[in-house]
C-alpha cells in the first residue's frame, strides 16, 4: 500500500511501518520511500526507536550480533557530471546500504526517489570488492 508521508507525519508513518514489521516480518529487505533527505534521517531514527525492543529480543534469542535492521540509502551530495567527487561519508553510507541489500537479510531501507534513481555499483562488483 502506498501512502504519501509528509515530514510532519514521519513519526506516525514510522510507527505504522514498525507495526507492520511486527505483524508480518519480511523475508528480505523492504524499501520505504520518503520525500527528502531530512525525512530519511528522521524516519530511520524513529523506525530504529520503534523497533529497538524487537531487535534486542531477536539478537538475544539468536545469540549473535545482528546487522542493523534499519538502513538509510541517502542520495549523492553532488550533481551528475559535477567536477567534484561525492563526500566519503555519503559514499560509505550508500555502499553500506547496498551491501545490506546483497545479504538478503531482513531489513527496512529508508530512502528517497532521487536516491533510488541514482546509479549504483553492480552487485557483482560490490561482491568482488569485499575484504
Amino acid at each position: 500500500m502506498l501512502r504519501k508521508i509528509r515530514a510532519a507525519d514521519a513519526t506516525q508513518g514510522a510507527f505504522v511501518v514498525a507495526r507492520n514489521y511486527w505483524l508480518v516480518p519480511p523475508s528480505g529487505c523492504q524499501i520505504v520511500v520518503v520525500p527528502d533527505s531530512e525525512v530519511v534521517e528522521r524516519f530511520a531514527a524513529e523506525l530504529t526507536l520503534f523497533l529497538a525492543e524487537s531487535q534486542t529480543s531477536s539478537s538475544e534469542q539468536s545469540g549473535a550480533e545482528r546487522f542493523p535492521l534499519v538502513v538509510s540509502l541517502i542520495p549523492w551530495d553532488v550533481l551528475p557530471f559535477d567536477s567534484i567527487s561525492p563526500s566519503i561519508e555519503v559514499s560509505a553510507r550508500r555502499i553500506e546500504a547496498l551491501d545490506r541489500l546483497l545479504t538478503g537479510d531482513p531489513c527496512l531501507m529508508v530512502t528517497t526517489a532521487d536516491a533510488l534513481a541514482q546509479s549504483v555499483l553492480a552487485p557483482d562488483v560490490l561482491r568482488s570488492s569485499k575484504l
